[in-house]
């Protein structure tokens, strides 16, 4: 029964986190089937998708429950529940990162083709080249509003979060356009500024790469200490998941390794701010 409830819990976690299986070919070919049938195919695919995520879920509750009992049970729903999000927020930390450490790039890239001549829309849209899609998008967008008779510091004032750098812009691309002066000389200079943040960020957080270590580390001894005891002849799996005391002992020791983990994440957040 604990192999049937691992399957299931795989299975429910593959669907969770957007895995390309079979229930999402079976999806694709019904969002093509109904292409053709007018209005409303996209939410029926959608409602289906919930279906088929919503019954891996029950059926990974159901087999845990049998094979572990409700404690571990509800431990099983709360990682299947929480592995997914961990991974979107890990892609979206990692595309956020990239924006923001290109932003000086593009800055210099920006003010080299202004100091060559090119008009501003140009200057933006080269810029913009290779950039990730964040910042990208931002320049062209500006370099569009530019080229249509607005000002680009419209747009470069209201960036996403991982390009808030360009309201910077914003400001040096007003006052140039009502005073006249060079732009690409601000520009330079808030790159070399954006640079230098950058670096002291990095420092902190190679500083703090010990600390994050040390606590995975921490974590993950009792799994060293299972596999001691089993190595000396007991049966500390056995205990754990074979009596109600060792499965109270199992979900509160799992809690205040998820707690203690988390308590690093946020100390280690607030000192990089």
């Amino acid at each position: 029964m604990i192999v049937i409830a691992m399957a299931w819990s795989a299975g429910a976690a593959l669907l969770l986190s957007g895995g390309t299986g079979v229930a999402q070919r079976r999806l694709s070919r019904a969002a093509t089937t109904r292409a053709g049938s007018g209005v409303g195919s996209r939410p029926l695919v959608a409602h289906e998708h919930r279906l088929t995520r919503a019954a891996a879920v029950a059926l990974a509750v159901a087999a845990a429950v049998a094979a572990w009992g409700p404690l571990l049970a509800a431990l099983l729903c709360a990682t299947t529940l929480l592995v997914p999000s961990l991974v979107r927020r890990h892609r979206a930390a990692a595309e956020h990162t990239a924006a923001t450490r290109s932003v000086p790039a593009a800055f210099r890239v920006l003010a080299a083709e202004l100091l060559a001549g090119s008009l501003p829309a140009d200057a933006l849209d080269a810029a913009a080249t290779g950039r990730p899609l964040p910042l990208a998008a931002l320049l062209s967008v500006a370099a569009s509003a530019e080229r249509l008779g607005a000002s680009a510091a419209s747009v470069l004032a209201h960036p996403p979060a991982c390009c808030a750098a360009t309201r910077a812009l914003s400001v040096c691309w007003l006052v140039s356009t009502g005073s006249g002066a060079t732009l690409a000389v601000s520009v330079n200079q808030l790159a070399a500024a954006f640079s230098a943040e950058l670096e002291a960020q990095a420092a902190v957080a190679a500083e703090l790469s010990g600390v994050r270590l040390s606590a995975l580390v921490m974590a993950g001894l009792p799994v060293l200490g299972l596999g001691l005891g089993a190595g000396l002849g007991a049966d500390p799996l056995g205990f754990l998941l074979g009596s109600p005391a060792g499965r109270l002992a199992l979900g509160l020791a799992v809690a205040l390794d998820a707690l203690g983990l988390w308590w690093v994440s946020i100390l280690a957040r607030g000192a990089t701010r």
